[in-house]
């Protein structure tokens, strides 16, 4: 399940934060571990909040404590994946991520990742990952939408950003 405020998301500022809140969770066969992380490539600087739940949200709040994964991180943009936690098979993991355009983001668009790797699989999910023609895991559909999803939403907001800093380099040359 994928959850943001697209309103804020059409109307991102510098300063505004966008939401993302993303369940994962795995149907293994033999008991082990799923590791998630986050991967990002492009030119537009973001900055994110990671934290984790393994509850439900209740709004903003954690009922069990939510762990702090990252905070006030500048993403790198190298495409390699940083690992941001590990829960067992069985935990049902809420990934809450606060996006924010970093500093010097003008115009420039940069591709977000989710990783969820376990039982010997990895899924990264991108837009240029096909879909396996069988035996999808639970997982895979919910990356798969979560991250087309994201890619969708950081796309919007550089050419948000994009277009509001030359309207303003424009209204600044006319004066």
């Amino acid at each position: 399940m994928s959850v943001a405020d697209w309103q804020s998301a059409a109307n991102l500022l510098p300063e505004d934060v966008v939401q993302w809140d993303l369940t994962i969770s795995a149907d293994a066969p033999e008991p082990g571990t799923v590791s998630i992380g986050v991967s990002a490539s492009g030119d537009a600087p973001l900055v994110v909040d990671a934290l984790l739940c393994l509850q439900e949200w209740d709004v903003d709040e954690c009922p069990g404590g939510a762990t702090t994964l990252r905070a006030g991180w500048d993403l790198p943009r190298d495409d390699a994946m940083t690992a941001l936690a590990e829960v067992t098979d069985t935990d049902v993991a809420r990934l809450r991520l606060s996006i924010s355009l970093g500093d010097g983001a003008a115009e420039g668009v940069t591709a977000v990742r989710v990783h969820a790797i376990g039982a010997g699989e990895t899924v990264t999910v991108d837009p240029s990952t096909p879909l396996p023609p069988t035996g999808l895991s639970p997982v895979v559909p919910r990356l798969l939408s979560a991250g087309a999803i994201v890619l969708v939403l950081i796309a919007v907001l550089m050419l948000v950003a994009g277009r509001r800093a030359r309207t303003e380099d424009q209204s600044g040359e006319g004066a």
